[in-house]
């Protein structure tokens, strides 16, 4: 079931995360309920619906997920309940809430020496204080979570952690730093064929891109990005590449272009934001 989880998690498009969705609804289906395999299984429904727009869905599991083991004997599942459920009520908006549960499995994977899962609480730790408007602070996280990731050998994680980086860096302005950070993780994405987190990537350079005069090549890149609609990346990633080539399409005066990419992308935020308000 771990492996089945793990398989699951591990795919990049829209479609394939509804599969994933419906392989993991059957899997339970076998289980007791309340089992722990059944909620391991739960965590991971939980936290593909996240990446699917699901919000309703998502924060009834990990939250159900994270009551059902408050239980010393639950604790190592507990602490993973905690960490996809900081990400879901970041997702809907609860930043404070998102904060305290990440700091809750950080304090237990610290405690018991899980590095690996410190290094993924740390750096969500570091997704909720950017989503605060802290990125001086989720730097700071970031940070922490890439060195504990040298130190294991995770260059997927060190990937992460230079993204986040870079996205704060880009929210201070600070576009020269940003880019190296960004370069660094497309490199190892795209090494991995990990085509949802390329495609992210490739979007924050393109708005450093834009910022620093270069609409043109902005454009080149996220055409790129947008080739197949946003259909091989998650839903909020897509719309920030239609938004950044929107203005790209601005900077470079087409605005018939930059209208239409701007209509796509209000249709994705309105849809994504009335799935928030729905939980």
């Amino acid at each position: 079931l771990a492996l089945l989880s793990t398989a699951a998690l591990n795919v990049y498009t829209q479609d394939g995360i509804l599969d994933a969705i419906r392989t993991i609804e059957t899997a339970r289906a076998g289980q007791p309920r309340g089992s722990l395999s059944d909620i391991c299984l739960e965590i991971a429904f939980g936290r593909l619906e996240l990446r699917a727009d699901g919000y309703a869905a998502a924060t009834r599991a990990l939250t159900q997920a994270y009551h059902e083991t408050e239980t010393p004997a639950r604790a190592e599942v507990h602490a993973d309940a905690a960490i996809a459920l900081s990400s879901a009520m970041r997702d809907v908006g609860d930043f404070q809430e998102a904060l305290t549960l990440a700091h809750e499995s950080i304090a237990w994977d610290d405690a018991h020496g899980d590095s690996e899962a410190l290094s993924v609480a740390t750096y969500l730790q570091g997704e909720d204080l950017d989503a605060m408007r802290a990125p001086q602070a989720a730097i700071a996280a970031f940070e922490r979570a890439r060195a504990i990731s040298v130190a294991l050998g995770d260059r997927q994680g060190v990937a992460f952690s230079d993204l986040g980086m870079c996205r704060s860096l880009i929210e201070l302005r600070r576009y020269q730093a940003a880019r190296p950070r960004c370069r660094s993780a497309a490199q190892v994405f795209a090494a991995s064929h990990t085509t949802d987190m390329s495609k992210e990537t490739q979007t924050y350079l393109a708005e450093i891109d834009l910022h620093q005069g270069r609409a043109r090549q902005a454009l080149a890149t996220l055409d790129q990005v947008l080739e197949h609609g946003g259909a091989d990346t998650d839903p909020a990633s897509a719309s920030a590449a239609y938004l950044t080539r929107a203005q790209a399409h601005a900077a470079t005066h087409d605005y018939r272009r930059a209208y239409l990419d701007l209509q796509t992308y209000l249709q994705r935020y309105r849809a994504q934001n009335l799935a928030r308000h729905l939980w």
